[in-house]
């Protein structure tokens, strides 16, 4: 099964003149799953400046695939593969040992 992730941010947001709900730092999260198990990586971000003309107030929420974009796919990619060969390498496979008991008669 491939490891699934979740991308969480938190903005903080200023005013700057007109403009209300600037977004200025993002504070991301990364949380990968395996077989149950979980790991995360964190980050933090300043985000560019807002431009009057074609200015959207940072939302109440944000998806995940937004957080990610807005991460950046280089980045993105190197925390994913990083949280992925982590959690691999926790994931124990079963072992079955066997025994040979003898049989007397």
């Amino acid at each position: 099964m491939p490891t699934s992730y979740t991308w969480t941010a938190e903005l903080e947001c200023i005013d700057e003149g007109e403009l209300v709900n600037v977004a200025r730092t993002m504070h991301w999260r990364c949380t990968g799953v395996l077989d149950g198990l979980d790991m995360a990586a964190c980050g933090s971000k300043a985000l560019a400046e807002p431009s009057p003309d074609n200015f959207i107030p940072a939302p109440d929420d944000i998806t995940s695939a937004v957080v990610r974009e807005w991460v950046g796919d280089e980045l993105a990619d190197e925390v994913e593969a990083t949280l992925a060969a982590a959690l691999a390498a926790q994931v124990v496979e079963p072992q079955v040992t066997r025994f040979i008991v003898p049989v007397t008669a």
